[in-house]
């Protein structure tokens, strides 16, 4: 998974906070209570997550920008990613100066500071691309699989010269595998609550649900095997200078331009 790029998938991340505040938002939204009540309900969640996981640099920012993201849109506000990854970065580091200098902080920062950067973009692009098809699942489909691989290498393009400061490594293959496997997450995590919610009536339906969860697994683990032992699938070498990733990390920012926003401006009235 190292050489596939994928190592991020095992560890408690900003993709786990994502999964477990959409999901349970979801939920409380199909119940008849208020919407402050609910958002308070996610916060106290996510606040609990970040405790258990012994406040981890990834976790406290996904935590703090869902916050953010939460907060505005009860307010009647449109949500910024930067302003949020500002936030974010600002209190984690008043509280943790030194994670200035962590890999994982870094890791962190400038993924999800790509993503914001340019995956609005990207699915501006491959909507307006794929508009034309007169197939709304075809239309879906490949908007969905141009979006999955747009932000694996987005992602990539951001944390490559940190991996290579701090690892020696670059995976090359880390966009196709990401691509491949990033859904076997949530499906996991579908089998196991399932699992647990159908134990209580029946065991053969827990199984069956647990089916599911064995089912993202070995998909995992084979699609790893097979493109993270592939040759060349990831080049190694001595750690690259501090100074030398900063400016290649620099790269990415100067092409990004002026910022899109997250919502386009005539559905500001929607929101």
């Amino acid at each position: 998974m190292r050489r596939a790029g994928t190592l991020h998938l095992l560890a408690a991340s900003g993709y786990n906070v994502m999964v477990l505040a959409a999901g349970l938002f979801l939920v409380l939204t199909r119940l008849p209570i208020p919407r402050s009540i609910q958002v308070t309900l996610v916060l106290f969640v996510l606040a609990a997550y970040c405790m258990a996981v012994g406040y981890k640099p990834s976790i406290v920012r996904a935590s703090l920008m869902a916050a953010a993201y939460l907060v505005s849109t009860l307010a009647l506000r449109t949500p910024d990613g930067l302003s949020s990854i500002a936030l974010a970065g600002i209190v984690y580091l008043l509280c943790e100066p030194g994670s200035a200098f962590d890999a994982g902080f870094q890791l962190s920062f400038m993924a999800v500071t790509g993503l914001v950067l340019f995956s609005p973009r990207l699915f501006h692009w491959a909507k307006k691309r794929t508009s034309g098809l007169r197939s709304s699942v075809a239309r879906w489909g490949l908007t969905a699989g141009i979006g999955v691989l747009g932000t694996t290498l987005i992602a990539h393009m951001f944390t490559a010269p940190v991996v290579a400061t701090h690892f020696g490594m670059v995976s090359v293959v880390s966009p196709l595998a990401n691509g491949l496997t990033a859904f076997a997450v949530p499906v996991i995590y579908i089998g196991e609550v399932l699992s647990v919610a159908a134990f209580a009536f029946s065991e053969p339906a827990s199984a069956l649900a647990e089916g599911v969860t064995h089912f993202g697994v070995v998909w995992m683990r084979s699609v790893n095997e097979v493109v993270g032992n592939a040759p060349g699938a990831a080049l190694e070498f001595a750690p690259i200078p501090s100074a030398v990733a900063a400016g290649l990390g620099a790269i990415p920012f100067l092409l990004s331009g002026e910022p899109r926003p997250a919502v386009p401006e005539d559905d500001a009235a929607i929101l």
